[in-house]
């Protein structure tokens, strides 16, 4: 929990940095769009690469929120990405950088609700881990008997079970997402039925 609570100070700090940089009028919309990757290219990089790294952490603190975790992180990473791809694409400059600035905003919004995210997760991790960490604080206090090779083993196999968990809901996930494309094709075979008939 440590580690993780490092790396999302570390994603905070980085997303004060873009505020400062913002209200201090040192990325605006007259910049080339050259000018504007320059600037804030580093600290976009960092933000999708902390913002994976603690995905891959919020999975097993919090299993549950996995599908609203993955959304977030591919929407993060997926608008970060358009970022620069809308500074380098061909066309107009001013015209590149304010689409580009404008797409970092909306990124940031994300980042901002994944951030949201990993704080109710730290203060209120699943039950399972809170569990064991109490456990390890427990074996911390009274100290190796064997309790806690004892603890590294019921660790090993509470992973395995939530790395089955994380499956599932990513299955229930695309399930719910193929039967959504399912009913809307009915819809329309419905429309159309209706449109077709004397």
């Amino acid at each position: 929990m440590e580690e993780f609570k490092a790396k999302l100070d570390s994603l905070e700090d980085v997303v004060k940095d873009i505020a400062v940089d913002i209200t201090t009028g040192v990325i605006v919309e007259r910049l080339p769009p050259e000018k504007v990757w320059e600037k804030a290219g580093d600290r976009v990089l960092k933000i999708t690469s902390l913002t994976k790294e603690l995905k891959e952490a919020l999975l097993t603190i919090k299993p549950e929120r996995a599908p609203t975790v993955e959304k977030y992180v591919a929407m993060i990473v997926e608008g970060l990405e358009k970022f620069r791809e809308t500074l380098f694409r061909p066309g107009e400059a001013l015209e590149r950088s304010r689409e580009g600035i404008e797409q970092r905003r909306r990124s940031l919004v994300n980042v901002s609700d994944f951030m949201s995210i990993c704080r109710e997760a730290l203060s209120n991790p699943s039950p399972v881990i809170r569990e064991i960490l109490s456990l390890k604080e427990r074996a911390v206090v009274k100290g190796p008997t064997g309790y806690t090779e004892r603890l590294s083993s019921l660790s090993d196999t509470i992973s395995v079970v939530q790395s089955i968990l994380r499956e599932t809901l990513s299955a229930l996930t695309r399930i719910d997402g193929e039967l959504s494309s399912i009913r809307g094709e009915v819809e329309r075979l419905l429309a159309g039925a209706k449109e077709s008939s004397p």
